[in-house]
């Protein structure tokens, strides 16, 4: 029997806050860390 060998891919997205007015996007491939996107919102 053959084992699955594709890719996971998770995205996290965190909301701003007074103390941190971006929205920052984190994108993991595989476990690691693909991307990270920070939009500044306030």
């Amino acid at each position: 029997m053959r084992a699955r060998t594709g890719l996971v891919m998770k995205t996290y997205t965190y909301l701003p806050t007074p103390a941190d007015p971006f929205v920052t996007t984190i994108t993991l491939v595989g476990g690691r860390v693909s991307e990270i996107e920070r939009v500044r919102k306030f």
